[in-house]
């Protein structure tokens, strides 16, 4: 006689690519990786370190999920939905000093209380 059981682990959601520490020259253009491996997940990007990230807090949101925030027309966001992952890579083009900061990319998934965050330091050089 077998008395057997069956154990689920649950799989919790991960930056599969995460913005990595990163200088530049001022003026070349900057590019921060964000992919998930949950097909659903909500990417936000911010350009500072806060308290809690959440789509409604607005704390130097760069990128809403669905728009680019920033009043520099030289921040992008390309989407790609490519499943199971989805990925929300943050361009800077013409890098000014005042681009220079922490960035922070957070994944959002729907229906799970547990959000993913990774943050990377942008240092651009020049004068």
């Amino acid at each position: 006689m077998c008395v057997c059981s069956t154990v689920y682990a649950a799989v919790e959601p991960a930056l599969i690519r995460a913005p990595q520490n990163t200088a530049v020259t001022r003026g070349s253009e900057v590019t921060l990786n964000c992919t998930s491996d949950v097909g659903n997940s909500f990417i936000t990007w911010f350009n500072s370190l806060c308290e809690t990230y959440t789509v409604s807090h607005d704390c130097t949101r760069v990128y809403n999920g669905y728009n680019t925030l920033s009043s520099p027309p030289r921040y992008t966001v390309t989407s790609v939905n490519n499943s199971p992952h989805v990925t929300r890579d943050l361009s800077i083009s013409e890098t000014k000093l005042a681009d220079a900061g922490v960035f922070v990319c957070v994944e959002n998934i729907p229906g799970h209380s547990v959000q993913q965050i990774s943050s990377a330091q942008l240092v651009v050089i020049g004068n």
